[in-house]
C-alpha cells in the first residue's frame, strides 16, 4: 500500500505514512470496506 501511495503522491514522507494509518483506523472504526482504486485516486489531491 505504501508503494502505491508513493506512486500517487510522488514521494514518501511522514505525512503520507500518517495519512495512510489514519485512513486505516477510520475505516476500521466506521466499518467501511476497502475503497476501489477509482475512489482512492479521486480523493488524492497530489499536494506535497
Amino acid at each position: 500500500m505504501i508503494e502505491k501511495a508513493k506512486e500517487l503522491h510522488g514521494h514518501i514522507c511522514p505525512f503520507l505514512i500518517l495519512g495512510l494509518r489514519a485512513s486505516e483506523i477510520a475505516m476500521k472504526r466506521l466499518r467501511v470496506g476497502k475503497a476501489s482504486e477509482t475512489e482512492t485516486v479521486g480523493g488524492c489531491s497530489g499536494h506535497h
